[in-house]
């Protein structure tokens, strides 16, 4: 959902999952990690040939940037990207073991979900930006960030009722469905926070995009102790845990601060 996101910022996304226990090719995971980073030295140069130059900014005092901090609708928003962000990445993150404990999925099939999971991302983002457009940004992050918690929740109960034995079909649809309201999640949570931030939309920008990988971090820390303590099955109701939490923040978010406009209209 991340290459590239709406949010500007890189993309944690590649063609493996970091979680991989085999080798998915006799040349193993160095040449995995040789691979991505010659597609990222085409990225470079394409970058350097095409995007035009840009006259430099002045340097912007570090009081200024996180200034954003002090509208408690923005910081709510933002810690609800570090929320949303640690719960979605910890499905993503322990990928593979959980589709090997889900239905014994072997290389080939792990491939196929990480990028189904990657395609139906771009979709989302799409999908996203044109909900926001027609229902409004608040309506569509609830509604998104909502619909992607229920199918990483309903990927545990299949876990739980069917262990070794869930379909690969039905991991593939809820995986996609994951990817999906993921993806659509990005467009309107950016638009919100823009609308929010005023002349201070770049100190935004980049306290989102800080928010998204400090939670990315967490994800993988949170997550690599549920797996350890309690199985792979846990780490995605561990992460639909974390994600109904990042639904709250974000609905006090948008809801209290219509609530408290209207009080005061």
């Amino acid at each position: 959902m991340w290459a590239p996101s709406p949010s500007g910022s890189p993309s944690p996304w590649s063609s493996a999952s970091p979680s991989v226990p085999r080798s998915p090719a006799p040349s193993g995971w160095r040449a995995t990690m040789i691979f991505v980073g010659a597609l990222a030295l085409v990225v470079i140069a394409g970058v350097a040939a095409f995007l035009p130059a840009l006259p430099g900014v002045p340097a912007i005092p570090l009081r200024r940037r996180l200034a954003p901090l002090g509208h408690r609708p923005v910081l709510l928003g933002l810690v609800g990207t570090v929320v949303g962000a640690t719960g979605n990445f910890m499905t993503f993150s322990y990928i593979a073991v959980i589709a090997d404990d889900l239905g014994r999925s072997g290389p080939g099939q792990l491939a196929f979900l990480v990028s189904l999971m990657g395609i139906a991302s771009a979709c989302g983002a799409l999908i996203g930006g044109r909900a926001a457009d027609s229902w409004g940004a608040g309506r569509t992050i609830v509604l998104a960030l909502s619909l992607q918690v229920s199918s990483t929740l309903l990927l545990a109960v299949f876990g739980w009722a069917w262990p070794g034995s869930v379909s690969v079909v039905a991991v593939a649809l809820l995986l996609a469905g994951w990817g999906i309201f993921g993806g659509a999640l990005n467009p309107p949570l950016q638009t919100r926070l823009l609308s929010l931030a005023g002349d201070a939309g770049n100190e935004v920008v980049a306290l989102n995009s800080s928010c998204l990988f400090l939670g990315i971090s967490l994800s993988g820390g949170l997550g690599g102790l549920v797996l350890a303590g309690l199985g792979p099955v846990a780490v995605l109701a561990a992460a639909g845990a974390v994600g109904a939490v990042s639904v709250l923040i974000l609905s006090w978010s948008i809801y209290g601060d219509k609530a408290a406009r209207s009080q005061n209209a």
